[in-house]
């Protein structure tokens, strides 16, 4: 297939899955970015996995798509979703200590390094990269605290599925 229907194939992959995370966002079943870490988790615990996955995919359009509504939107979204920021945060935190003891803190920093390590290589991979994450983040930006977490979880699935297509 030529690259020029790869990206289009591609970009319609991660529109639809951007549309389904909208439209299925109440669904909590998940096999987000933990499990595809090959880490454990419970419903709770995979819902932060899920949410963390998503502030990075922002964080990364923040810092690599050069355009300051980007940077804004992500201090926006950090500072209206800290509490549950905070929140899936201690639960990942907890999650890393549980499993892996005194070297949870480095384990967990090393999950988060690798979660921006591989938004950055599909920030610099997938042309439209910055383009599709605008649209998610417009999508989240008419979200309440409320929805945050099953948003999340949906577009984490989303986002796996393109991976899976994509190899």
């Amino acid at each position: 297939m030529p690259i020029h229907r790869m990206r289009a194939a591609s970009r319609a992959v991660i529109l639809a899955g951007v549309a389904a995370a909208a439209l299925f966002a109440a669904d909590s079943a998940s096999t987000g970015p933990a499990q595809a870490q090959g880490v454990p988790a419970n419903v709770r615990e995979q819902t932060a996995f899920d949410v963390r996955f998503l502030q990075t995919e922002f964080m990364v359009a923040a810092l690599s798509c050069g355009r300051p509504d980007y940077q804004n939107f992500y201090n926006t979204f950090v500072t209206r979703f800290g509490g549950p920021l905070k929140r899936h945060a201690d639960v990942l935190k907890s999650h890393f200590v549980r499993e892996y003891g005194k070297q949870g803190p480095n384990k967990l920093d090393s999950f988060a390094t690798k979660l921006a390590n591989e938004a950055s290589l599909r920030s610099m991979q997938q042309v439209t990269f910055c383009q599709d994450t605008g649209l998610v983040m417009e999508r989240v930006a008419s979200l309440d605290a409320a929805s945050l977490d099953s948003f999340s979880t949906s577009f984490a699935r989303s986002i796996e599925t393109v991976a899976v297509i994509g190899r």
